[in-house]
C-alpha cells in the first residue's frame, strides 16, 4: 500500500448514469493528475450513502470513515480535493473530519473549492460563457445554483455582475435555496423579454435538484415559472462535472494545494493595511503579548482567545483595545478570520490550529514552527511616517533584534531627519 493518497470527497448522489458522468469523471481526471497517490473517494451526504447502501448494496466512505482508513494502511502524505463549488456547509463537513486526526499525518495538503474569492468567480464566468457560447441574444442563458448561508462572498451576484462586465448581459444564475433565491432570474428576465431561456444547472451533479426543482413539472419548477414569464425554456439536464473545462478546474485546485505545500524561500516584505481586518490571536502569554502590542497599534479588530492572561493582556482587554475570551480555541473561532496568529505554550496544539487555518485558506503565523508559517512577525521600526520591518525567515533572532536596534539608532542620529528617540518606536522582541 502507498504512503501517499488522492482522497475525492463529494457530496454524492443516487443517481449512477449522472455520478458516472460527473464526480466520477472528476475522479478519473484526478487519479490521471496524481498516478503516484492511491485513490478513495467519500461523500458528505449521509442521506445518499444510506440510500446506496439499502438499494444498491454499495458502501460509500464519509471523510472520517475514509481518514481512519488511511491511517490504519499507513498513509502519511494526503491531498483531499473536494468536488463542492463552494466552501459552504459540505466542505466545513470535510475540514471538521479533518481538523482532529490533522497532525496524525506528515503532510495534508487540501484543494480549494471551484468559488471561494472574485478571482475564482472571474475565472468560472470566462468557462461558462465559453461553455455556453451558442446561447445569443435576445435568448438567455440561465443557470441554477444551490446556495449556501456559510459563503463568506456573494459570490453569486459576483458571477452577475462578472457576466455583465465580460459583455453577457443575457447569462444570469439564482438560487433554489438561500441568497439570493430566484429573483435577479427573474427580474433579468421580465427586464430583457427573452425569446428562449436555455436553462442548466449550476451543480456538479444533474440530480434531484436539477430534475425536480429546475426541471419538474409542479407548478413552482423554474421551468414553469420562466415559462409564465412568456419564454420557451430548454432544459439542459447536464451538471457541471460533465464538462471537461470545469473538471480541469479541480486538478488545477488540487495542483495548486500540492504547490503550496512544496513552496520555500525568502520572505516577500509585504506592508497590509490592517485597519479593517479581523485579526484573531490564539494564546495571551509572554510571546503572544508582545505581538498583540505591536499590532494594536496598527489593527482596530483584535480578537484573544486563550484561557489564560499575562497582565499586560488583560490591560488592553480592560482598556478596550482588544477582545479577550478566556477559555480554549474552538475551530469557530476562525470564522470570518482574514489573519491568525498562534502562539500558545503547546507546539502540538499551535501546530494543529496552524493546519486547520491552512486548509480554511486564512494566512497564519505558527510562532513555534515558521515553516508552517504563512507570514513572519517582523521587527518593528515606526518613525511616522516610516514602518521598518526586519526579518530572517524566522532564523536568526539574535541579529533581527541587533539591526532593528541598528536602524532605530541610524534614525536618531541622522540630523537630515531631525528625529528624536521618543519619536522613533521601537518593538522589542516582537519579530518572527
Amino acid at each position: 500500500m502507498a504512503e501517499k493518497a488522492l482522497v475525492v470527497i463529494s457530496f454524492g448522489t443516487s443517481y449512477t448514469e449522472t455520478c458516472n458522468r460527473t464526480i466520477g469523471a472528476i475522479e478519473k481526471d484526478l487519479t490521471e493528475a496524481f498516478p503516484d497517490r492511491d485513490f478513495y473517494r467519500a461523500w458528505t451526504s449521509s442521506i445518499i450513502r444510506s440510500k446506496l447502501r439499502e438499494r444498491d448494496g454499495i458502501a460509500i466512505f464519509s471523510p472520517e470513515e475514509v481518514l481512519d482508513r488511511l491511517l490504519e494502511e499507513g498513509v502519511r502524505d494526503l491531498l483531499i480535493q473536494p468536488t463542492h463549488i463552494l466552501a459552504g456547509t459540505e466542505f466545513e463537513k470535510i475540514l471538521s473530519a479533518l481538523e482532529p486526526k490533522m497532525e496524525q499525518f506528515e503532510r495534508v495538503a487540501v484543494g480549494r473549492p471551484l468559488l471561494e474569492t472574485k478571482e475564482d468567480a472571474a475565472e468560472f464566468v470566462h468557462v461558462l460563457t465559453g461553455l455556453f457560447a451558442e446561447v445569443k441574444e435576445p435568448d438567455m442563458a440561465v443557470f441554477m445554483g444551490h446556495g449556501s448561508n456559510r459563503i463568506r462572498l456573494p459570490l453569486y451576484d459576483m458571477i452577475n455582475e462578472e457576466f455583465a462586465a465580460k459583455g453577457y448581459p443575457n447569462f444570469c444564475v439564482g438560487t433554489v435555496g438561500f441568497e439570493p433565491g430566484m429573483e435577479p432570474v427573474l427580474q433579468s428576465i421580465r427586464r430583457r423579454k427573452p425569446r428562449k431561456v436555455f436553462l442548466s444547472p449550476f451543480l456538479v451533479v444533474a440530480g434531484d435538484h436539477a430534475r425536480h426543482d429546475m426541471a419538474g413539472g409542479k407548478p413552482d419548477s423554474w421551468k414553469n415559472r420562466i415559462q409564465a414569464e412568456g419564454a420557451e425554456v430548454d432544459c439542459i439536464l447536464k451538471g457541471l462535472g460533465e464538462y471537461p473545462q470545469i473538471r480541469a478546474l479541480y486538478v488545477e485546485r488540487a495542483k495548486a494545494a500540492l504547490q503550496k505545500g512544496k513552496a520555500e524561500g525568502l520572505f516577500f516584505p509585504l506592508f497590509v493595511n490592517l485597519t479593517e481586518k479581523k485579526i484573531l490571536v490564539v494564546g495571551a502569554g509572554r510571546v503572544a503579548g508582545r505581538r498583540i502590542r505591536v499590532l494594536s497599534e496598527f489593527a482596530g479588530n483584535i480578537t484573544v482567545v486563550a484561557p489564560d492572561a499575562t497582565a499586560e493582556v488583560e490591560k488592553m482587554a480592560a482598556a478596550g483595545t482588544i477582545r479577550l475570551m478566556h477559555r480554549e480555541f474552538v475551530p469557530d473561532d476562525l470564522e470570518q478570520k482574514d489573519l491568525v496568529l498562534v502562539a500558545t505554550d503547546s507546539d502540538e496544539r499551535n501546530a494543529r490550529i496552524g493546519n486547520l487555518c491552512k486548509t480554511r485558506q486564512i494566512p497564519v503565523n505558527v510562532s513555534s514552527d515558521p515553516a508552517m508559517c504563512d507570514f513572519l512577525f517582523p521587527g518593528v521600526v515606526v518613525n511616522h511616517p516610516f514602518v521598518v520591518g526586519i526579518t530572517a525567515g524566522g532564523k536568526d533572532h539574535a541579529g533581527v533584534k541587533q539591526l532593528r536596534q541598528d536602524i532605530q539608532d541610524l534614525l536618531v542620529n541622522d540630523a537630515s531627519r531631525m528625529v528624536s528617540e521618543e519619536d522613533c518606536v521601537n518593538f522589542p522582541g516582537a519579530m518572527e
